[in-house]
């Protein structure tokens, strides 16, 4: 018959022995009903809680987590279980390889040693428990993540350059297809012998996109403007939602449309099959999408808006405070000699800043819009008037000298780039000589 003091040593261990559980994969790809590795991961600590004759209290999941991508501060399981490490609720926190509880080498052998300085002990089926109890210790956990660290750049570098090949053998490599497109298997097998999928046209679709292109480049349409359009057209979207602006800007700087396709930093020559828009309309669009962009707010010279009930709507600013002249319109009314009312509709600029007082302006609160848009008009005329006279020739030659500027710009640039990387390249080979000769500070086993 035990005495009291032989039970409650009993219970002191086992208090000792609670267990808590973290499983995570990297991507969903992984929890598919293929392969699904928590399962995996739950079996073997399960078993291995059940050797060691612990207590299993609770299991946490991260599917889809990055341990490599993702900080602890942004994980919440990691958070939940500082919070109850904190609150004393575990006493050992297991996973099946030390990996999963991160693979930033800058920030996880520091989270493994902050349980264990606040009474939990760390360990991993595959790598046993993680001790903190001398410099060695310190540095075996260090070396650890270290480690993991590099094999997660190296799958990263490994799967990017993969999906460059598939990009530069014109394949297409995954995820979901651009609208104008549809992903469909094309005969086309991988390694493995499974059929994988290709990009093909929507002729349907491809329509629309032509449309949003022309819309945007030749009749100056902005992006909201499109949407409206073709929402009254009663054209949607997949989803069968309208087209909104943010949308629509990202279709016009896909360079998929152009027939290549893109990965990373590799672009394909164009495939016939694939393209809807030519060259000059995509390279055009890109030019109209870098000038009306906030960045070139300041020294734009292309109109942001060009529908409204004013000349300059969207595009008149105020000489006194700089701020938007935005259109408003007023009512005025008259009774005629028998007695019928009749209404005309003003057209005025005012200045957002005096009418809604942001800012100290000088100038008049609001301008007729007939007399400025008159003046404008005016002046425009006089230019088109000029240029219908001025011979094509120095025209073009203008055009060309800008040109080549910009090349002999861009091609001074690439000269400098490589004559930097050249030397660099230089400095390198010696050391590589130097550490072959045994004269240099690093050793071998780096450069092998």
């Amino acid at each position: 018959m035990p005495n009291t003091q032989s039970i409650l040593n009993i219970q002191a261990v086992e208090n000792q022995n609670r267990v808590y559980c973290l499983y995570r994969v990297s991507t969903l790809g992984q929890v598919d009903k293929l392969r699904d590795d928590i399962p995996m991961q739950r079996t073997a600590c399960r078993k291995f809680i059940e050797e060691q004759h612990w207590t299993l209290v609770d299991e946490l999941d991260e599917k889809g987590v990055s341990g490599y991508k993702v900080s602890a501060k942004d994980r919440d399981a990691i958070q939940e279980l500082q919070e109850r490490a904190l609150r004393r609720e575990f006493d050992i926190l297991l996973v099946f390889m030390f990996d999963r509880l991160g693979r930033i080498e800058s920030e996880t052998p520091f989270i493994v040693e902050w349980f264990v300085q606040h009474g939990v002990r760390v360990w991993s089926v595959r790598e046993g428990e993680q001790r903190f109890e001398s410099h060695v210790d310190k540095l075996t956990n260090y070396i650890r993540f270290w480690q993991a660290a590099g094999e997660s750049e190296k799958t990263s570098i490994r799967i990017r350059t993969h999906l460059e090949q598939l990009a530069e053998e014109g394949r297409y490599h995954g995820g979901t297809a651009p609208y104008g497109y549809e992903s469909v298997h094309l005969g086309r097998l991988n390694k493995h012998g499974l059929p994988v999928k290709d990009l093909r046209c929507i002729p349907e679709e491809a329509t629309i996109v032509q449309l949003i292109f022309e819309k945007y480049v030749k009749d100056g349409m902005g992006t909201h403007t499109i949407g409206n359009y073709l929402y009254d057209m009663g054209i949607a979207c997949r989803s069968g939602k309208v087209f909104i602006n943010t949308t629509i800007r990202h279709m016009l700087g896909r360079i998929t449309y152009t027939g290549r396709i893109k990965c990373g930093e590799v672009i394909t020559e164009p495939l016939p099959h694939l393209r809807i828009i030519e060259d000059d309309l995509f390279e055009r669009a890109q030019e109209l999408l870098t000038a009306r962009s906030k960045a070139f707010s300041e020294n734009r010279t292309v109109p942001r808006l060009t529908l409204g009930s004013t000349l300059l709507f969207g595009n008149i600013y105020c000489a006194h405070c700089g701020g938007k002249l935005v259109a408003t319109t007023n009512l005025r009314r008259y009774v005629l000699a028998d007695g019928t009312v009749n209404v005309s509709r003003i057209h005025r600029y005012a200045c957002y800043n005096k009418v809604r007082h942001r800012a100290l302006c000088t100038g008049q609160s609001g301008y007729t819009a007939k007399k400025i848009d008159d003046v404008i008009d005016q002046l425009i005329r006089k230019v088109l008037h000029k240029c219908k006279d001025m011979p094509a020739e120095p025209l073009v030659k203008m055009r060309l000298a800008t040109k080549i500027a910009e090349s002999e710009a861009l091609q001074k640039k690439a000269r400098v780039d490589m004559e930097t990387a050249t030397a660099e390249m230089s400095k390198l080979q010696e050391e590589v000589f130097r550490v072959i000769r045994g004269e240099s500070a690093l050793p071998q086993s780096v450069l092998a």
